[in-house]
Formats: C-alpha cells, sequence, structure tokens
C-alpha cells in the first residue's frame, strides 16, 4: 500500500503536515491524530494512524488526513485553502470545518484575554 492519493497536490510529507497540523491547533482547533490514507476514493477510506505504519520515508510525501470538526479532512487540501494565513484563510478554513469564524476567533488560546485589554483601553 502506497499511501498516496492519485492527485499530487493532495500529498505531503509527514513533517509538514505535523507543523500546519500544530499550528490549526494553536489556533484552537480540536484537531485528531495524523493517518494515512491508503485509498484513492474516500468511500473506500482507509486511514491508520501514521505512527502505527512501519516504512513511511520522512522526506517522502503521503496522503494525510486528520479528524477535524467531526469529518476527516486532508492536510495537503487544507494547507492549500489556509494559504498564507490570512484572516479572510482563517475564514475559508473555519467554513470548510463549518465552523463560524468569528465563534473559532474566541478559541484561539489567549484571544479572550486580548479582548479583555483592548476593552480595557478603549476605557470601557
Amino acid at each position: 500500500m502506497t499511501y498516496k492519493a492519485t492527485n499530487s497536490a493532495h500529498n505531503m510529507t509527514i513533517e509538514a503536515a505535523e507543523k500546519f497540523v500544530a499550528k490549526l491547533r494553536a489556533l484552537g482547533f480540536p484537531v485528531g491524530k495524523l493517518h494515512a490514507n491508503g485509498q484513492a476514493a474516500a468511500e473506500a477510506a482507509d486511514y491508520v494512524p501514521v505512527e502505527e505504519l512501519a516504512g513511511l520515508e520522512p522526506g517522502e510525501k503521503y496522503n494525510l488526513v486528520a479528524f477535524i470538526a467531526g469529518d476527516w479532512h486532508n492536510i495537503a487540501m487544507l494547507v492549500q485553502m489556509f494559504g498564507g494565513g490570512s484572516l479572510e484563510e482563517f475564514r475559508r478554513v473555519c467554513a470548510d470545518f463549518c465552523v463560524d469564524y468569528r465563534v473559532q476567533i474566541l478559541n484561539i488560546p489567549g484571544a479572550v484575554k486580548a479582548i479583555e485589554k483592548l476593552i480595557e483601553k478603549a476605557g470601557v
């Protein structure tokens, strides 16, 4: 089993996927473990936790997914969607997760404290 998507744009290295998943977690998204998908078709998905697979090459690109917001998401596609990480791209990712971006912003660690400081600074 190769654990590679037919469309190479849907594949990425484990290291890059882990880095991006860490970023999503830092933004308050509940992201599950990284998995490799052994099947090209979503209806025949074969998700296996990356740490349980032997023989995956560190620099090789694979079809990597994680369970986020109640569904499986391809990490490479999320990286493309998030792009440079602007607010508009954050909104797109939230929409893909079916999450209101305004609510998700409040889930970012430290966001509420920062808002409280802005309110105090404004003299409210």
